[in-house]
């Protein structure tokens, strides 16, 4: 029986601290994807452009 105390994760969000109280039931995978600034400027041009006309 493993008996090892895993501390939990403290998180930051806008500048305000949290302590993780959840922990992980099994493994799961996380997929994040990324826009970067680039594309999200053409996104936003494009919708712009197409509501002006």
């Amino acid at each position: 029986m493993n008996t090892e105390i895993i501390p939990m994760a403290e998180l930051t969000y806008r500048g305000l601290k949290y302590t993780q109280t959840k922990s992980a039931k099994g493994s799961q995978e996380v997929h994040l994807q990324y826009c970067g600034h680039e594309i999200m400027s053409k996104r936003i041009h494009e919708a712009m452009k197409a509501e002006m006309g």
